[in-house]
C-alpha cells in the first residue's frame, strides 16, 4: 500500500511540469538587467483563422498553433485573420516598462490581449482602422506600453488583419532603449524628407527657367517619392491627419502610382530611350500611362482593390528596367 502511494504521488510530481507547460508559449522573451530589445520572429506562433469569426477565448483553447521560422513575421495579402501569441517574462528582479513596436504602421488593425500572471488584464486596439489621435502614444509605429512588475509573466495574444499586407515586425522594447535609438533615427529621417523637398523646389526652379520636361518629371518623382515614404512611415497619419483611417492609404497608393509615373517619363527622356530603342521606348510611354490611370483610379477605388495592381506595375517595371541597363545594340 506505501508502495502503491509513493508511486501515484511520484507520478503527480512528474505530470505538473507538463500540465504547467501547456499554457507555456513556444516564444518567450526573456526580460533581465541588462534586457534593451528582442525581434520577434522565429518561433512565434501563430494561427490562421480563414472564417475570421473566432473570439480570444475560442483561440486560447486550440491547440493548432504553427511556428513561424522566418526572420520577420509576414502573411502577404490575406482575407483571414491571423492571431499571434508569445511571453514576456521578467526576470530583472525590478518593476519593468516595456514597448510593443509593430513597425509596420500601415496594419489596419491589432487587437492586443494581455494576461500577466498577477491576474491583471488588458486588451487594446492599434491599426490605422482608427484614427492615430486615439492611440495611448502618438507615433509613426505603433506602439503599445507594456508594465511588468518584477518576478512576472505575461501572456500576448494579438489579432491581426488587414487589407495592405499582413507584415509584422514587432520589437519588444525597454522603454528608455526605445527613446534612446529613436530620436536618432528621427533625425535622420527628418534629413531625408528635408532633402526631397530640396530636390523638388531646386527642380522645379530649374524646369521654370529652361522649359525641359525632364527637370518637372524629377521634380514631380521626388514629390511623389516623398508621399510613398510619409505615408509608408505612418509620418503623415500621426503628425498631418490624425482624425482620418483613409487618407493615409489612399496617399501611399497615389504616391507610389504617380512616383512610378514620372520616374518612367524622366528615364524615357534623359536616356533617350524611344530613339535609341523604340519598341522599348513605347513599352516604358505604356507603363507610365498604366500607373498615371491607377494614380488616378486609386483616389477612387477602394484600397483594397487598387493594392495589387499597383505592386504588381512596379515590379513589371523593375523588369523593364534591368533591360534597359542592357547595352543598346542588345
Amino acid at each position: 500500500m506505501f508502495i502503491l502511494r509513493f508511486f501515484n504521488a511520484l507520478a503527480c510530481l512528474l505530470l505538473i511540469p507538463l500540465i504547467c507547460s501547456g499554457n507555456a508559449f513556444a516564444l518567450t522573451v526573456t526580460v533581465d538587467s541588462g534586457f534593451r530589445s528582442q525581434w520577434l520572429g522565429p518561433g512565434m506562433e501563430y494561427m490562421e483563422d480563414e472564417s475570421t469569426g473566432l473570439t480570444a477565448q475560442a483561440v486560447r483553447q486550440r491547440d493548432h498553433w504553427q511556428t513561424f521560422d522566418g526572420h520577420e513575421v509576414n502573411f502577404g495579402f490575406s482575407d483571414s485573420v491571423f492571431w499571434l501569441r508569445f511571453s514576456v517574462d521578467n526576470r530583472s528582479g525590478v518593476d519593468q516598462q516595456l514597448l510593443l513596436d509593430n513597425q509596420f504602421p500601415m496594419m489596419d488593425s491589432l487587437v492586443i490581449y494581455i494576461q500577466r500572471s498577477d491576474g491583471y488584464q488588458q486588451q487594446q486596439r492599434l491599426g490605422d482602422a482608427q484614427p492615430a489621435y486615439m492611440r495611448q502614444m502618438l507615433h509613426s509605429h505603433l506602439l503599445l506600453p507594456l508594465s511588468l512588475p518584477a518576478d512576472t509573466r505575461a501572456d500576448i495574444l494579438i489579432r491581426v488583419q488587414s487589407e495592405t499586407g499582413l507584415q509584422l515586425p514587432i520589437v519588444v522594447w525597454e522603454q528608455d532603449a526605445f527613446l534612446q535609438q529613436d530620436h536618432p533615427f528621427s533625425i535622420m529621417q527628418g534629413v531625408l524628407y528635408g532633402l526631397l523637398i530640396a530636390l523638388v523646389i531646386y527642380h522645379l526652379i530649374i524646369f521654370l527657367s529652361v522649359r525641359e520636361l525632364a527637370f518637372l518629371h524629377y521634380s514631380l518623382f521626388n514629390l511623389f517619392l516623398l508621399g510613398t515614404f510619409c505615408g509608408l512611415q505612418g509620418v503623415a497619419a500621426a503628425y498631418i491627419w490624425t482624425e482620418s483611417v483613409t487618407i493615409n492609404d489612399t496617399l501611399v497608393l497615389v504616391s507610389m502610382a504617380g512616383a512610378q509615373t514620372f520616374s518612367t517619363m524622366f528615364m524615357n527622356g534623359i536616356l533617350g530611350i524611344p530613339s535609341a530603342r523604340p519598341r522599348l521606348g513605347k513599352l516604358m510611354y505604356g507603363i507610365a500611362g498604366i500607373a498615371c490611370v491607377l494614380m488616378l483610379a486609386s483616389l477612387l477605388a477602394p484600397h483594397r482593390w487598387m493594392a495589387k495592381p499597383v505592386l504588381l506595375l512596379i515590379v513589371g517595371y523593375r523588369s523593364v528596367r534591368t533591360s534597359c541597363r542592357r547595352p543598346m545594340n542588345a
